[in-house]
């Protein structure tokens, strides 16, 4: 199944090797594909690359860790990776449906739409 990033998606988890859970605003997909791929696929269904993304939000925020990818500027669907995008591991959470926040040192807990 392909699958581009949208403003209902919430969040793309890694899942089994090679697969990830989408999590959207009222549905949940497994896709073959890692999250890596999710985005850099997405990146280029609405007309750019994920080097691309990365190189102009660097460029305006320059040298930060994590960092934020906008994968479509439309609709600010913006990305934040939790860890080295090259990990396996990592998770991107979209900005557009996040509720709140709490900081905890260096760990942030994120509430997303409707509490997942």
């Amino acid at each position: 199944m392909e699958y581009e990033i949208n403003s209902d998606t919430l969040a793309i988890i890694p899942y089994q090797k090679g697969k990830s859970k989408i999590l959207e605003l009222n549905d949940e997909y497994i896709v073959d594909l890692t999250p890596y791929q999710v985005i850099e696929n997405s990146c280029s269904y609405y007309g750019s690359s994920l080097n691309g993304r990365m190189n102009g939000a660097r460029s305006i925020l320059g040298s930060v860790y994590k960092t934020p990818v906008m994968v479509e500027e439309t609709n600010n669907l913006i990305f934040f990776p939790t860890t080295a995008i090259e990990n396996e591991k990592n998770v991107w959470i979209g900005s557009n449906n996040i509720l709140n926040y709490d900081y905890y040192g260096k760990i942030i807990d994120a509430y997303l739409e409707y509490g997942k």
